[in-house]
């Protein structure tokens, strides 16, 4: 077996922690999408833009997060649905590499996020890590828990990694 960090970051899950993870980097053909489609694509095949902080991240995951931040008083922003017609509309024009969100209603660019994250092809956190994600938050000692939580998040493959820190940190400025 080649000694890699992902083999020796496993190692130690399972040693001090007791939780197995798989390897699971090795997958078969990647699904290869052309064009400027931003709904039901793989990560890798997105326009992304480079955050500093974050890294790559789709580049409609940032213009939608920044439209909305522009807008966060809007009531029940990720509550209320929007229209499935200008839904419809909007997806069809972002898949056709037309710019707008401009003239978007906020919930309805609320809810195209939503969509986006609930048809990328693979999850933002790996489902290979969900079982050690549960056995980790299982962990009776604080320190013990966050250290495993750390481990774990070192496996997320940094495609996902970026986008999720992205999208965590947004969704903890409309928190606030």
């Amino acid at each position: 077996m080649k000694i890699t960090d992902s083999n020796v970051i496993r190692f130690h899950l399972q040693v001090l922690y007791g939780i197995s993870v798989k390897n699971y980097e090795k997958k078969k053909g990647r699904l290869i999408c052309s064009g400027a489609k931003v709904f039901g694509v793989p990560l890798e095949n997105l326009a992304r833009k480079y955050i500093p902080e974050f890294g790559l991240v789709p580049c409609f995951l940032v213009d939608a997060c920044s439209f909305l931040l522009d807008r966060i008083c809007t009531v029940g922003l990720f509550r209320k649905p929007g229209s499935l017609h200008r839904i419809k509309v909007l997806r069809t024009k972002l898949n056709h590499g037309e710019e707008s969100l401009s003239t978007a209603l906020p919930y309805d660019v609320a809810t195209l996020i939503k969509q986006f994250c609930r048809e990328l092809p693979e999850p933002l956190f790996p489902s290979e890590l969900h079982v050690a994600l549960l056995k980790a938050q299982a962990l009776s000692n604080l320190q013990d828990r966050m250290a495993a939580l750390q481990l774990l998040s070192c496996l997320v493959p940094a495609k996902n990694s970026s986008c999720l820190h992205y999208l965590l940190d947004f969704l903890h400025k409309v928190s606030l």
